[in-house]
């Protein structure tokens, strides 16, 4: 897959004209644009053209008119260029090494399958089983009731696993862990590598480099001030959120390799608008820093050299209105999750003692954000007095102020936009997700960077002491998150439990079930989030089971939060009884479930270990099998 995209993109790139003399970011540019071109294309043909993705592509037509590229179909297109394959060998190293660290991160020392730890990264995976079955792109994962519309959200990453594992007819979560996670750390050390060859040919620097998938501010949680800075965790792949802004961090690398490249300043921040394309929450704060800068420099371009065109303006805005017409256009009767309103927010903002509030709010982040970023900041910042005079730090025709201004521009934007959204669901996006993949990849380069300038042994030292704590706190951090997940959701399972219950689902035509769960074990109210039989995702793509426990709160009335509230009236077995209602057809919520037994369209159910078995569906049980250790219990159910 490594090589296909390869292929692809370069194809792309050559047919287009968009390839780089510098081969390192030839490379990557060419990985860029076969991988997104190959899931761009599957996701328009799964959901026939109804896809935000196809926003990619009209933007990308914009893009290169912009560019005003020629295009060429002669047979020089597919000639390959020799002085790449040094970095497409060592791209093939470092695919293998994180094929390597996810085989170990799967494996598990009770039995031969693989373990399914994360929550986060397991809804990308049951995500992208939905859109390639249904080809609808929606957050509200509902077999029995059918989404009318397509809800915003950030559907790239179930794109991309969909793709792969549909093409290579894999298990969507080892395509996921096996496949995807590889190929794009892969590209995104590649283009780290294409930014870090302008600066270095040192070898130990590419090594650390690799780091970057992973690298954050030192987060320590033991430190009670820097307990609540979880959102500072955030990075390529991380064991905490799993596959969120994986994808960010390609366009933001994209971002910087054009933003060094003098010419393509403008166009640096144009690839930006992809990101609100990839994920909607990066939306408002994307599209009006792009617009803020864009207008700075066709105010100021001819002073510093920069080819700005008024038009240029119109960019993010006709982003903005395609995004706002196609979710307009295709929305559903009924959104899954509640979109943040603006007025209500601005109205509290108006409030002397919530602005104090907040202010206090932001100005623990600053802080926090200094001391998890401190040891690095510091010491590139030396670099910098090092090797530089004042006059040319602070000149305009340095391409760091260039990024200084931008970065100045965004973190305010973001701080603005986290706060006028503060408490609606996943308003912190707004912040981390927008800001930290550019922090991150800043300071990680700023860093090297200041290495290979310095010639100093102190400072050589610094920096080397500064490597070996980066990559301890980063293994140690990354594998202790993984040990910890697999201790609470995989190792209270016996393997022979596991080995039975999979051979018994592995038998069935139908593979939905019923899930009966402790209210007190949920971490969301959503029927995704598999608390029992969580093991199946690492097995079969076509398993989904329905909480009946989700929809007996939402008919006893039992809403313990505001999440409750808003996720429970669209648990699919709730809008399934709805749906009876509204047919004149439901007595109740067992009845309804004894029904759906009957007719098939459920084939098992899981307990937990302290819930019992509805009285209903005793008689249709065929074989029970309790699990030792976990005391879950799982029933096959028969109609005959």
């Amino acid at each position: 897959m490594y090589l296909m995209s390869y292929i692809v993109g370069h194809v792309l790139v050559n047919i287009f004209n968009v390839s780089s003399a510098n081969s390192a970011k030839s490379v990557f540019l060419k990985l860029f644009v076969g991988l997104f071109a190959q899931v761009i294309l599957f996701s328009l043909f799964i959901a026939k053209g109804i896809t935000i993705n196809s926003g990619i592509v009209i933007l990308s037509v914009f893009i290169l008119l912009r560019l005003n590229r020629p295009i060429s179909f002669n047979q020089t297109i597919f000639r390959l260029r020799k002085e790449e394959f040094k970095w497409i060998a060592w791209g093939g190293a470092v695919l293998l090494f994180f094929f390597a660290l996810r085989c170990f991160m799967l494996s598990n020392k009770y039995g031969d399958f693989p373990a399914v730890i994360n929550m986060d990264s397991l809804k990308h995976v049951i995500r992208a089983a939905f859109l390639v079955s249904t080809g609808i792109e929606s957050v509200n994962v509902n077999y029995l009731v059918l989404p009318t519309g397509v809800d915003p959200y950030h559907y790239f990453e179930a794109w991309t696993i969909g793709y792969f594992g549909t093409f290579l007819q894999m298990n969507y979560w080892l395509t996921e862990q096996l496949i995807v996670f590889p190929l794009v750390c892969t590209v995104v050390i590649i283009g780290f590598w294409a930014l870090l060859s302008q600066w270095s040919n040192v070898w130990h620097h590419y090594a650390v480099a690799c780091l970057i998938v992973f690298f954050t501010g030192f987060c320590l949680n033991e430190v009670k001030f820097l307990k609540n800075s979880g959102g500072f965790q955030i990075n390529a792949f991380d064991e905490w959120k799993g596959f969120a802004v994986a994808f960010t961090y390609l366009v933001v690398i994209l971002f910087f390799n054009l933003l060094f490249s003098r010419q393509h300043i403008v166009f640096s921040l144009l690839v930006l608008l992809f990101l609100p394309l990839i994920s909607i929450t990066l939306a408002p704060p994307i599209l009006t820093v792009v617009f803020v800068l864009v207008f700075l420099l066709t105010v100021a371009g001819n002073k510093i050299g920069v080819n700005v065109k008024y038009y240029d303006l119109l960019f993010p805005l006709l982003v903005a209105a395609y995004i706002f017409c196609f979710y307009q256009l295709f929305e559903p009767s009924e959104s899954y999750i509640v979109k943040p309103k603006v007025a209500k927010p601005l109205e509290l903002l108006s409030s002397v003692s919530i602005l104090y509030s907040r202010a206090i709010i932001v100005a623990e982040k600053f802080i926090q954000a200094v001391i998890i970023y401190s040891p690095f900041g510091a010491f590139a910042l030396f670099g910098v007095f090092r090797n530089q005079t004042w006059r040319s730090i602070f000149s305009f025709q340095s391409k760091w102020v260039l990024y200084l201004l931008f970065l100045s521009v965004l973190l305010p934007i973001a701080v603005f936009f986290w706060q006028v959204f503060y408490g609606s669901f996943g308003a912190s996006q707004f912040l981390f997700y927008t800001s930290l993949p550019f922090v991150n990849v800043s300071l990680l380069l700023a860093t090297i960077v200041a290495a290979a300038k310095l010639r100093h042994k102190v400072a050589n030292l610094m920096y080397a002491v500064l490597a070996v704590c980066m990559t301890v706190f980063f293994l140690h951090r990354s594998y202790t998150i993984n040990e910890t997940g697999k201790q609470n959701l995989f190792y209270k399972y016996s393997p022979e439990y596991i080995a039975e219950v999979r051979n018994e689902i592995s038998k069935l035509s139908n593979r939905y079930g019923l899930k009966i769960e402790n209210p007190a074990s949920f971490v969301k109210f959503n029927d995704s989030h598999h608390l029992v039989g969580n093991f199946l995702p690492g097995y079969f793509n076509d398993t989904y089971m329905f909480s009946y426990t989700l929809a007996e709160m939402y008919f006893k009335d039992i809403f313990p939060s505001k999440q409750a509230a808003m996720l429970l009236p669209k648990a699919p077995l709730v809008t399934y009884c709805k749906r009876l209602s509204d047919q004149s057809k439901f007595v109740s919520l067992n009845e309804t479930v004894t029904d759906m037994v009957s007719d098939g369209k459920i084939s098992y159910v899981f307990t937990s270990s302290n819930m019992n078995l509805l009285p209903e569906l005793k008689k249709f049980v065929a074989k029970e099998i309790v699990d030792g250790k976990s005391k879950e219990r799982f029933y096959l159910l028969a109609t005959d």
